[in-house]
């Protein structure tokens, strides 16, 4: 609970490859992602899923490089994960126009604000930093989860796609 995910991986043994592959699985996740969003949001240039791809490639730099090299997290590039939900939803917003999408992606900005604010600030306490790490590291993922469902299924989330009934 007190150990960032980062710092276990120089333990060594299973639990070190284990995290290697969940970064760099996790990173595949997000650059995927972020290509499905940009063709979906059908602009030539979408900075919001380029976010999510960028995002991505740090996660990846994670399960590679260890912790320490400025390599891991790609001189700490992971960071364009705060504006990634807001200019995201931008791109996507005739597709996620409820209060609840909105609501989301403020939602999800503001934790990750917060969760920076914390680290920066030495106010994340030293017994809880890998568990609030995790807590707000799902809070980041669910933009993306909620974002792919709705856009998969749009009658299940009640935004129908300009054009197609519901």
């Amino acid at each position: 609970i007190s150990q960032h995910a980062s710092e276990l991986l120089s333990a060594g043994g299973t639990p070190a490859i284990c995290l290697k592959v969940a970064a760099i699985g996790s990173g595949l996740g997000f650059v995927a992602f972020g290509a499905g969003l940009w063709a979906r949001s059908r602009h030539p240039v979408a900075f919001g899923a380029a976010t999510w791809m960028l995002f991505g490639l740090a996660m990846i730099s994670n399960g590679i490089w260890p912790m320490g090299d400025p390599m891991h997290g790609l001189y700490a590039l992971g960071i364009v994960n705060l504006i990634a939900p807001a200019l995201s939803h931008i791109e996507v917003a005739r597709w996620l126009s409820t209060r609840r999408h909105y609501g989301i992606t403020a939602l999800v900005s503001v934790s990750g604000v917060v969760y920076l604010w914390l680290n920066l600030t030495g106010n994340d306490p030293q017994a809880f930093r890998g568990l609030t790490q995790r807590i707000f590291s799902s809070i980041n993922a669910l933009w993306p989860f909620l974002t792919t469902l709705a856009l998969l299924w749009p009658s299940r989330a009640g935004d129908a796609e300009p054009g197609v009934a519901a």
